[in-house]
Parts: structure tokens; sequence; C-alpha cells
């Protein structure tokens, strides 16, 4: 036993140190998971008072039935008073992502400079909401307009 602790090298330092650099490995992959975990709310939406409680439920309803009609400048103008209303909120980022899915799905069929540079001004506009500001998809886009040539 001795021989084989000593051949192999498997004494208890060792296993020890073994022990430390797994725990260390998962206590890495733990706070990594944990960065990587979107950022709710700062504050709960029940602690809001009821009055904005109202005001932001009625910006969601208004802009779902905009965008359930085609109108995406009314739909982003409540879902971004929502988001405004309460930064974070999944309601609010879930009315922003329609809109951002429905204007990346827009781009590539539009085919005149006039509409192209109305979608830029229009996603330039969308620079003040920390939501659709740091979409990568919608990013993309507003850099494929700004680099596609003019006549």
């Amino acid at each position: 036993e001795v021989f084989l602790r000593q051949y192999l090298g498997s004494s208890r330092r060792n296993r020890l140190l073994l022990s430390v650099v797994a725990i260390l490995a998962l206590s890495s992959l733990f706070l990594g998971y944990q960065a990587s975990l979107r950022e709710g709310p700062a504050t709960p939406f029940e602690s809001l008072p009821l009055a904005v409680q109202h005001e932001f439920e009625r910006n969601i309803d208004l802009g779902n039935k905009s965008a359930g009609i085609q109108d995406w400048d009314g739909a982003s103008r409540y879902f971004s008073a929502a988001y405004d209303i309460h930064p974070r909120n999944p309601d609010a980022e879930e009315g922003l992502e329609q809109l951002a899915r429905h204007l990346v799905t827009l781009a590539p069929t539009l085919t005149g400079d006039r509409q192209k540079e109305y979608l830029l001004q229009m996603i330039e506009s969308y620079s003040g909401n920390e939501y659709l500001a740091n979409h990568e998809a919608l990013n993309a886009v507003k850099a494929d307009l700004q680099a596609s040539p003019r006549q």
C-alpha cells in the first residue's frame, strides 16, 4: 500500500489539492452562469404605486393592440413608454422584442433608398431605450443600413 501510494502519488495532499481545484472550478462556473442571467427590474412591479402600475399596463395593452394591427410606430411608442415606467420589466421587453423582430424581418424587404433611410432613422431614434439600443440584431441591421451605398 505504501509502495502504491508513493508510486501513484495519491497522497492526502494531492487529494486535497484536487478537491480545492474542483470546488474553485464549480464556483467559477456558477458565478459565470449568474453573471450571464439578465438583470430584472430594480423595483418589483408590485411595489410601484397603483397609478403607475395602471399606466404601465395601459401602455402594454395599447402596444399589443397597435402591434396586432401592424401599427409598429404606435407599438414602439407604447412599449417604450412602458419600459420607461418600469425598466427591464419582462412584459415591456417582450413588446420591444416584437418590435425589434418586425424591424429585423422588414429590413431585407426594403428596396428603395428612401425606405432604408426611414428605417435607419427609426432605429437611431431608439438609441435612448436601453433594451433596443443594446439589441444585437437591430444593431446589425443599423450597421448594414449605414454601410449600404445610397443612390
